[in-house]
C-alpha cells in the first residue's frame, strides 16, 4: 500500500511540474508576440516604446526643425508629444513618471481602458495598463494638460 502511494504521488508530481512548465512556455510565446503594453496589434499600441524609447529624434530623421524648443505650460499636447520623441534625458526619468506620462496618453489619444488586462508574466504590460487605469474616466482635454505639466516637471528635474 506505501509503495502504491508514493508512486501515486510521484505521478501526480510529475504530472504538475508538467503543467507549470506548460504554462510557462504558453505564457512566454504569448506575450512574445504581443506589443510592448499588452496589446497585439503593435497599429495600436502607444507603449512606453512610442512614448520614450523607440521615438527617434527630429535630427535623425530630417522632419521638423532641428531644435528642440524648452517645455512650458502653455505648449500643445501635439507640440509636446513631438517634444519627448527627441528628447534624450527623458530616459533618465523612473519608472513611475514614465508611467505616469504613459497613463496620460494613452487617455489623450484613446480614452477609457478599452482592454483586458495583460496576463500576470507581463510585468510591463500590467503596469502600463494599470497606470492607464488609474487615469480611466478623465476627460482627453485634461489628460492632455496634465501631460504636459508632467512633461514641464520631468524636464525641470532632468533638464534638457
Amino acid at each position: 500500500m506505501f509503495k502504491f502511494l508514493c508512486f501515486y504521488f510521484y505521478i501526480l508530481y510529475l504530472f504538475l511540474c508538467l503543467c507549470i512548465v506548460c504554462l510557462l512556455l504558453f505564457n512566454f510565446f504569448f506575450f512574445f508576440f504581443q506589443a510592448e503594453d499588452g496589446i497585439r496589434d503593435a497599429q495600436e499600441s502607444r507603449g512606453l516604446g512610442d512614448v520614450y524609447k523607440r521615438q527617434v529624434s527630429t535630427q535623425s530623421t530630417g522632419v521638423g526643425t532641428s531644435t528642440m524648443a524648452t517645455p512650458d505650460a502653455s505648449m500643445s499636447f501635439e507640440e509636446a508629444t513631438n517634444f519627448v520623441r527627441g528628447w534624450e534625458s527623458g530616459a533618465k526619468a523612473s519608472n513611475d513618471e514614465k508611467l505616469k506620462m504613459y497613463g496620460l496618453f494613452k487617455q489623450s489619444t484613446v480614452g477609457n481602458v478599452n482592454m483586458e488586462r495583460p496576463g500576470f508574466l507581463s510585468f510591463e504590460g500590467r503596469s502600463k495598463w494599470d497606470a492607464w487605469k488609474k487615469v480611466e474616466g478623465m476627460e482627453a482635454e485634461e489628460a492632455k494638460t496634465l501631460y504636459v505639466e508632467e512633461l514641464v516637471t520631468q524636464f525641470q528635474k532632468y533638464g534638457a
